[in-house]
């Protein structure tokens, strides 16, 4: 909001790059399907740094992460969505049986065949896609791209405006992700807290663009190597101390700049770890019942348990399967399947207990013992 005209100049200049350079990366990735390795991403972060567009190896490195990560989270939707779907297809074929209990008369029975063939092509088109490890992806919003259709009642003025606001969405974003130890706890992109109280961001320019908006950093070859934007910033009060605290200790901290086009505003938004830990007794935390959580080599088993300690219900099983996969895809399955664990729990207005099994004593006898 009070970004000035030359702050606004330089996000504008970054997320022209780094928007394309997402959707670059993240169609290389696509493409590798299933088959991506480490060299890959090594060779797609080198092409990154030698093109055009002048990022450094750090900048590289995060655009690439960023693909991985839509990437991962696109796969989770599309097995969600096939899950979703066999069950609908499940539900509808069981009442098209021939002893289904229902009699339906001819159009009704017409129509579910229609939606039953409908489902039916949309699960083989996702089960391609997950077989194949290649997804489908619309930067700026499937929903923003289908109004190109609908100009007039989208609420454009005009093709120009709906083309700027597509734009926008597709470019307008520049991100970086942290790191644990450096300053501010990213070197990419951080806040700068001044003598005076104030907070500053600060972003490393490419290459190419230091002699025109350095202003701070380390000074090479006569050039600056950062920009300090000359507008304060601020996070919700709420989260101010937290998020002040990773950046004093040097906590990776995540950063992501995204630009409103309705609003004419550019909002930041901050990624970060903090340990939450509450204290509380037994009676407090097992009043509405527990749901308890059993974590396996291939599952999570989630059970409600009420107040009396009898298991209510039936069993919440989550399967998954982590063998092959990349940290960031074993991240997000496990996350997940956590979501799934908190939401069967706030169901139920419950808390969640996990196992915490010590063999540690166990050890110790078994070693006094001679075998």
């Amino acid at each position: 909001k009070q970004a000035s005209v030359l702050d606004r100049e330089v996000l504008g200049v970054l997320g022209t790059r780094q928007g394309p350079a997402l959707i670059f990366a993240f169609n290389r990735r696509n493409a590798l399907g299933k088959d991506y390795q480490k060299a890959h991403y090594l060779a797609l972060r080198g092409e990154l740094t030698l093109s055009p567009w002048g990022f450094t190896k750090r900048h590289a490195d995060s655009i690439v992460h960023h693909a991985q990560q839509v990437y991962a989270t696109e796969v989770e939707n599309c097995k969600r969505q096939r899950r979703q779907l066999q069950s609908k297809i499940k539900t509808v074929s069981g009442r098209l049986a021939p002893g289904s209990d229902k009699p339906y008369k001819k159009y009704e029975r017409h129509g579910k065949q229609t939606r039953l063939a409908i489902l039916c092509a949309r699960e083989v088109g996702l089960g391609q896609q997950l077989e194949g490890g290649r997804v489908r992806v619309v930067f700026g919003s499937k929903k923003l791209l289908n109004t190109r259709l609908h100009i007039e009642a989208s609420g454009f003025e005009d093709v120009a405006a709906w083309g700027r606001a597509w734009q926008a969405a597709r470019s307008r974003t520049v991100s970086a992700a942290g790191e644990t130890g450096k300053l501010g706890g990213n070197e990419s992109l951080r806040v700068i807290e001044h003598k005076d109280g104030s907070l500053r961001l600060q972003v490393v320019l490419p290459r190419d663009l230091r002699a025109k908006y350095g202003n701070a950093g380390n000074r090479q070859e006569g050039e600056f190597s950062r920009y300090e934007f000359a507008a304060d910033i601020d996070f919700y009060a709420a989260r101010r101390q937290t998020w002040l605290g990773c950046v004093r200790a040097r906590t990776r901290v995540a950063y992501t700049i995204s630009y409103n086009p309705s609003k004419d505003r550019w909002y930041l938004a901050a990624t970060y770890d903090v340990e939450h830990v509450v204290s509380t007794d037994i009676k407090t935390a097992t009043y509405s019942g527990v749901v308890g959580v059993d974590h396996n080599r291939d599952s999570f088993v989630a059970w409600y348990v009420d107040k009396s300690g009898n298991m209510s219900g039936k069993p919440l099983i989550l399967p998954f399967s982590l063998s092959g996969k990349t940290t960031a895809q074993r991240d997000s399955i496990i996350c997940s399947r956590l979501l799934k664990i908190i939401e069967y729990a706030d169901a139920r207005d419950a808390g969640v207990a996990r196992e915490a099994l010590d063999f540690s004593e166990l050890k110790d006898d078994a070693r006094s013992y001679p075998k």
